[in-house]
């Protein structure tokens, strides 16, 4: 698992709030060459989080790059450019754990595959997600009332939700 895919990742265990960076505990660390492209790690750099990055090298084993986000002029030299291609494409967890920061829960990486399918009791069920997404969607701007009930028979949650021009329940 290179650095850039570990920069991406999040626990997303059911009712986490702070699930990233996740810590990473490595076992077997192992260096790819990789073809150099100064381009994609120029588009990349905003959308990184810079010290989950900086942290996450040094657990690494790389300590080359800055503890903060370089300026401009060092963005652009490719002394700078070629550390950060190194770290962020090079460097690869083969064997390891990624742990949630809230949580401690490990998620094995093995073969530098990380496995973050979570257990039945970590996962949100599909109408609690909906939910969250129906209410939450910025591009409708039509606010949700929601109505929870208890079905007798099964205890399970039933969540209905109004909106001006429809309503939908789900299971």
């Amino acid at each position: 698992m290179r650095l850039l895919t570990h920069n991406m990742l999040a626990s997303n265990i059911k009712g986490v709030i702070n699930g990233f960076p996740l810590r990473i505990e490595p076992e077997k660390i192992v260096e790819k060459q990789v073809d150099f492209n100064p381009d994609f790690l120029k588009n990349m750099l905003p959308k990184l989080d810079w010290k989950a990055l900086a942290d996450a090298s040094k657990i690494m084993g790389y300590s080359e790059l800055p503890d903060e986000v370089p300026d401009q002029t060092v963005v652009d030299s490719s002394e700078f450019l070629q550390k950060l291609h190194h770290a962020l494409l090079e460097l690869h967890l083969e064997e390891g754990a990624l742990v949630c920061p809230e949580t401690g829960r490990r998620f094995p990486v093995n073969k530098g595959i990380p496995n973050m399918l979570l257990h039945e009791d970590e996962v949100f069920t599909a109408a609690v997600a909906h939910l969250l997404m129906l209410c939450c969607c910025s591009w409708c701007h039509v606010p949700a009332s929601i109505k929870c009930s208890f079905t007798s028979n099964d205890n399970r949650m039933k969540l209905i939700v109004f909106r001006k021009t429809h309503a939908a329940a789900y299971d």
